[in-house]
C-alpha cells in the first residue's frame, strides 16, 4: 500500500511487484464524516455510511448505500445498486442501474444498459439514449421531472406533478397517478401509452 498525504487529503494507492498479476482486498474505515472518492475502481465496490462520494471511471459491480450528501458516480458496464443518498449525479454506460430512495435532486445521463429507480424526493433530469427506463414510487418526486430519451424506452408509474418527456424512436409508457401537468413528445414510429 501506498500512502500519499496531498494537503487535506490522503491518498491509497495498490502497487503489486513486477512481473506477474495479483489480486487485493482493501477494506477502508473511517469516520462518516468525510469524503470518499474511488479513482478508479475496476473490481467489486461496496460503499456504505459516509459524507460525500466521487465515483471516477468505476466499472464491474458497485453497490453504494446511505451517504448524507451527494454521490457523484461514473460507471460503466456491470451493475450499480445505490440506496438513501441525499443528491445525485450520475453517468453511466452499459450498466445495469438500480437506485432507491434518493431523497433530493436527481441528475443523470445514462447510455445504453438498464435503469430502474424509485422513491425518489426531489426533481428529476433524465437524459438516455438505448436505455430501459422505469422509474416508479413518485410520490416524494418534487418538480419538474424531465426525460429526454433516444432510442430504448421509458416508463413512469405513479407520475404526481409536473413532468416533460422528450423521446425520439422510443417506447414511452406513462401511468399518471393524480392531476398533473405533463407534456410528452415523441418522434418516429414507436408506441406511447398514456393511463
Amino acid at each position: 500500500l501506498k500512502f500519499i498525504e496531498t494537503g487535506a487529503s490522503l491518498a491509497l494507492s495498490i502497487k503489486y511487484p513486477e512481473p506477474g498479476s495479483q489480486r487485493a482486498t482493501l477494506v477502508v474505515r473511517m469516520p462518516k464524516t468525510l469524503t470518499a472518492r474511488v479513482q478508479p475502481s475496476r473490481g467489486k465496490l461496496d460503499i456504505s455510511d459516509i459524507a460525500v462520494v466521487e465515483l471516477v471511471e468505476a466499472r464491474g459491480q458497485a453497490a453504494v448505500r446511505r451517504v448524507a450528501g451527494r454521490l457523484t458516480a461514473t460507471h460503466r458496464g456491470g451493475a450499480l445498486t445505490i440506496e438513501d443518498v441525499a443528491a445525485l449525479k450520475l453517468n453511466t454506460r452499459g450498466s445495469t442501474v438500480v437506485l432507491k430512495g434518493v431523497t433530493g435532486d436527481a441528475l443523470m445521463q445514462v447510455q445504453a444498459g438498464e435503469l430502474r429507480g424509485q422513491a425518489f424526493g426531489g426533481a428529476i433530469e433524465i437524459e438516455s439514449n438505448g436505455t430501459r427506463l422505469t422509474l416508479e414510487d413518485l410520490a416524494g418526486a418534487r418538480p419538474p421531472m424531465r426525460i429526454s430519451a433516444v432510442g430504448g424506452s421509458v416508463k413512469v408509474i405513479g407520475l404526481r406533478s409536473e413532468a416533460r418527456i422528450d423521446g425520439r424512436d422510443t417506447r414511452i409508457d406513462v401511468a399518471i397517478a393524480q392531476p398533473a401537468s405533463v407534456a410528452i413528445y415523441n418522434e418516429q414510429e414507436e408506441p406511447m401509452d398514456v393511463t
